[in-house]
């Protein structure tokens, strides 16, 4: 039998984590070879993922791919290429992430009931818990068995992928790889062998396998954990024949609240009925998290005591911005039949004030999938379109064709709508396999974006080729995230001025996220047609709080009054140059926030597909002079809670 191995360094800096486990597993499977990771004296089968992520590999680590068969020099040669490149110095560690128990609620308010915000908007509806939307079926399989079971959840996650988009899809994907695991499967047998009923023998098992890999101390780890108890809460339900009854749901749009729920429960209710999520437990960080946020579906979590203190059937607002929830017992709710009815129409129609002030609405989206999925939600346009997606499974840069063939047809399916292409923002947590990582203590403030670019010049290059010929199809504007320096920005648009055809008339801008580039906005505008405030980093950066770790939670405040001065100047500074600002961060997705925008000076807010009826109604509601007295009136405000209250002016209750 023929044995081959290879050392390979961890270039990733999350270290081997589920997306890329179900990839090895899925490799090894297209090979005879038996084939196994050794790390620090411990190894795994390339079977199972959940012993792979056991090994708790991190950035800069070294693992040995070892196989025996009569193909293991491919086999090996083919897992070490997904693993990360060969030799050469190893990066640092990445920075810990919260863990679910470190992502304790802000401080609360009067009335306490505060959380974690783990996904954006702002949600009203009828308080629904969980526990009572439980109901049993007679769609139970004929035969019981373990496999049979799990195979059906794993059958249940990848339709489920088959319909969402790309980015929950990859998710899905990845858990259902999971449900089969052998070490969940073999736990089952073992816990069912004991005389336990198959459901009690799933929840067993799920948490012999959970305790294996929270006993890593390892917060990436323990979040998995979490994985595992949903999967096997998913079996155990299957097991029971228990389902969520949604006519339960009832008319009204449904705030859930529960202890916890799973990722296939939130993407198998998607919109239909769900208004917000308020969970007990949970991180902003999590699975169940990923997937609310791109249903646009507001969530807070990590809430002491929600199901107790939030009765069921009371109506409440959940902000999940600020993390907070609001009960407003006896206040009616509109259908969703009205809400619907409200919200149309869509695209064709442009969103102006009461007074006629135009307000471009466009939004957020990471794929041509992606973009097709929210065609109907588009007004004006893609004003973020992120181009990693394409980049971040593969051991090979894209080339210039490929790049062009995905931006071509993203600015055809606009029909003549503007696409606004952000270039690649690698680093920090957003590393693909072909790139090697910086050796640097804090990813999130080293090389990233254009600072990358810089380094990397070939790489944008190719981008901006690409985007010259996409601009042949329709209007396309490109942007530089992450620059800092007014020197960013000439060498950006003089990189544009090489490689973007001059007839193709691309609009030129950069993101301004870094507090030094945003205090810089006056130079930095005499340069670009554009700048695009991303409000999510720019918020971190100035409380220099990392929007991960849920004990700053607080922290993460769009309303903060600073914020807004800092966003004021800058509008100032571009109307002054004829120059006009978006905003593409997640404050844009909350209306009240939004309208304060508009009234400091914003011209464009670009928003997740599900933000641009909230935006719609909110904005076509008051005149322009109303939010501008109000917006003035915040500068001067000492705190986001007042701001708040000041936003709430012309909001249609």
């Amino acid at each position: 039998m023929s044995r081959h191995e290879l050392a390979v360094i961890i270039r990733d800096p999350a270290g081997l984590h589920a997306r890329p486990a179900a990839r090895l597993v899925e490799e090894a499977r297209r090979h005879e070879s038996a084939l196994r990771v050794v790390h620090a004296g411990a190894e795994s089968a390339l079977t199972s993922m959940i012993a792979l992520l056991a090994l708790g590999v991190r950035a800069g680590d070294e693992v040995v791919v070892r196989g025996d068969g009569p193909d293991s020099e491919d086999a090996v040669r083919a897992v070490a290429a997904l693993l990360g490149d060969q030799g050469g110095d190893p990066a640092p560690a990445p920075a810990e992430a919260a863990s679910p128990a470190e992502d304790s609620p802000v401080p609360p308010g009067d009335d306490g009931l505060r959380g974690v915000p783990a996904s954006a908007g702002r949600a009203v509806g009828v308080i629904r818990h969980l526990s009572r939307l439980e109901t049993l079926t007679a769609d139970v399989p004929t035969v019981l068995e373990v496999e049979g079971v799990l195979t059906t959840v794993a059958a249940r996650l990848r339709d489920q992928a088959q319909q969402a988009d790309e980015s929950s899809a990859v998710i899905l994907e990845a858990l259902a790889e999971l449900a089969l695991d052998p070490q969940l499967t073999a736990a089952a047998r073992s816990r069912l062998a004991t005389g336990l009923p198959l459901s009690e023998a799933f929840t067993a098992a799920g948490e012999d396998v959970a305790a294996v890999l929270e006993r890593s101390q390892d917060s990436y780890l323990a979040a998995r954990a979490a994985d595992i108890r949903h999967l096997a809460a998913d079996a155990a339900a299957l097991a029971l024949g228990r389902v969520i009854d949604v006519t339960e749901l009832g008319e009204e749009p449904c705030i859930l609240v529960a202890s916890d729920v799973s990722p296939s429960l939130l993407s198998a209710l998607g919109r239909s009925r769900l208004a917000g999520v308020v969970t007990e437990q949970g991180s902003a960080s999590s699975h169940a998290s990923l997937i609310a946020s791109s249903l646009g579906v507001p969530m807070v979590v990590a809430v002491p005591d929600a199901v107790e203190r939030l009765p069921h059937g009371v109506v409440a607002v959940v902000d999940g911005a600020a993390g907070s929830i609001e009960l407003r017992s006896g206040a009616p709710v509109p259908t969703f039949e009205e809400a619907a009815g409200s919200e149309e129409p869509t695209a064709a129609t442009p969103i102006s004030t009461l007074d006629g002030h135009r307000i471009q609405v466009a939004v957020n989206v990471g794929s041509v999938t992606e973009l097709h999925s929210a065609r109907t939600a588009t007004v004006d346009g893609v004003g973020l379109y992120r181009t990693e997606l394409s980049y971040l499974s593969r051991t090979s840069a894209p080339s210039e064709d490929e790049l062009t063939a995905e931006l071509s047809e993203a600015v055809r399916s606009l029909a003549g709508q503007r696409l606004i292409v952000r270039t690649f923002d690698f680093g920090s947590d957003k590393q693909p396999p072909f790139l090697t990582a910086v050796d640097e203590p804090n990813p999130a403030l080293g090389v990233r974006g254009i600072r990358l670019a810089r380094l990397r010049p070939e790489l944008l290059r190719a981008q901006l080729r690409a985007v010259s010929h996409a601009a042949q199809q329709g209007p396309v504007g490109v942007m530089a995230p992450m620059v800092t320096t007014v020197d960013d920005v000439v060498w950006f648009v003089d990189q544009v001025r090489q490689h973007v055809d001059p007839q193709a008339q691309v609009e030129v801008g950069v993101m301004l996220e870094v507090p030094a580039a945003a205090l810089a906005a006056v130079e930095i505008v005499k340069h670009v047609d554009f700048v695009s405030v991303g409000t999510n980093d720019l918020v971190q950066y100035l409380n220099a709080a990392d929007r991960q770790v849920g004990h700053l939670a607080g922290l993460q405040e769009p309303f903060a009054p600073v914020l807004l001065r800092l966003l004021k100047s800058i509008c100032d500074a571009a109307r002054a140059n004829g120059t006009w600002v978006g905003i593409c961060g997640a404050a844009a997705a909350d209306p009240d926030w939004a309208a304060l925008a508009v009234g400091l000076g914003v011209d464009e807010l670009s928003v997740p597909p599900a933000a641009v009826a909230r935006l719609r109604r909110r904005l076509t509601g008051v005149r322009l002079d109303e939010l501008e007295l109000v917006a003035a009136k915040a500068l001067r405000t000492g705190t986001p809670e007042a701001v708040r209250d000041l936003a709430r002016v012309g909001r249609p209750e």
